[in-house]
């Protein structure tokens, strides 16, 4: 049975089946491409033809007017593109997202696009939103910014031909919230398309979201600090083990060597004893509550008391 995606009835039934899948989020999984919201766009004269389209492949002036104004104002309102904090996951490079402010014909690494076939549908496509952004902001945002780009009789850069993330010359996408933010707050280009008022609440909220995020220390940040003496020792036991068998053993594994003893007084080293011991700390951590203070660059932990079995 069809229905409608944008039902409500619709998306229950979806999250049922499976709960990441309808979560509005632009990066799920860390190892696989984001969900975007693309944005394909026309405009219409008085007598319903397409402004866009004069006949050829390249398209119109006003066209190109339109993608000059959406690149001048993309840095500036990528904070309605990327919203939040996980959004900057998906704007990574070769991920089907955009990067640097560009665009391009049929050029699917480019942040606008201008999509090939019949001159009549000529369009703009525009690739930089995630799954998580507000329609009605996005399209004020790409809207506002085109009617710009059109008034001014702004013209484009040239359009990018190839890989864009590989584009030097071009400047890139703001890649953190921090830096969309601010560009949101000082751009002349927003500050023309939306009100003070919802610029100045906008941008007091975001900044209290990356606040609260700034608070957050993820079991990641554990695992790779905490423990960052593990890796080290278990590296140095690999390489003294290593040399022992090829024979380059320098320092005290060679005077080792060199000095006549017999076998049962020759160092060994017990691979399975030092084994049974990194698994015995990374237990402890794993299974300790770690309580750790972060202040002036100094961090106490404190594990609790597991008796003479720990």
């Amino acid at each position: 049975k069809k229905k409608n995606f944008f039902n409500d009835t619709a998306t229950t039934e979806i999250y049922t089946l499976s709960l990441h899948d309808a979560l509005p989020i632009s990066k799920p999984y860390g190892t696989r491409s984001g969900n975007g919201m693309h944005v394909h766009f026309s405009l219409l004269n008085e007598k319903g033809e397409n402004v866009f389209d004069d006949g050829t492949a390249e398209g119109s002036p006003i066209l190109k007017n339109a993608v000059a104004g959406l690149l001048r104002g993309m840095a500036e309102t990528t904070l309605l593109f990327a919203p939040h904090y996980n959004s900057y996951r998906r704007l990574r490079p070769d991920t089907h997202a955009p990067t640097s402010i560009s665009w391009g014909y049929e050029n699917r690494t480019a942040a606008i696009r201008i999509p090939g076939g019949n001159p009549k549908a000529r369009r703009i496509e525009h690739r930089v939103a995630g799954a998580d952004s507000n329609p009605y902001l996005v399209l004020t945002a790409i809207l506002g910014a085109a009617l710009v780009g059109i008034r001014n009789g702004w013209k484009p850069t040239a359009p990018q031909t190839g890989r864009a993330y590989s584009a030097k010359k071009q400047r890139k996408i703001p890649a953190e919230w921090g830096q969309a933010v601010d560009a949101f707050e000082n751009g002349p280009i927003a500050a023309e398309i939306f009100a003070p008022v919802l610029r100045q609440m906008l941008v007091a909220c975001k900044r209290q979201e990356i606040a609260g995020f700034a608070e957050q220390v993820t079991d990641y940040e554990f695992s790779a600090y905490l423990e960052i003496g593990f890796p080290f020792e278990e590296r140095a036991l690999r390489r003294a083990e290593q040399r022992d068998q090829s024979g380059n053993a320098r320092g005290l594994n060679a005077q080792r060597r060199l000095t006549p003893r017999s076998d049962h007084q020759r160092p060994t080293h017990d691979t399975a004893t030092h084994r049974h011991r990194r698994e015995d700390r990374n237990r402890r951590f794993a299974d300790g509550r770690i309580a750790a203070r972060l202040s002036l660059g100094r961090v106490d932990i404190e594990l609790p008391d597991r008796g003479r079995d720990a």
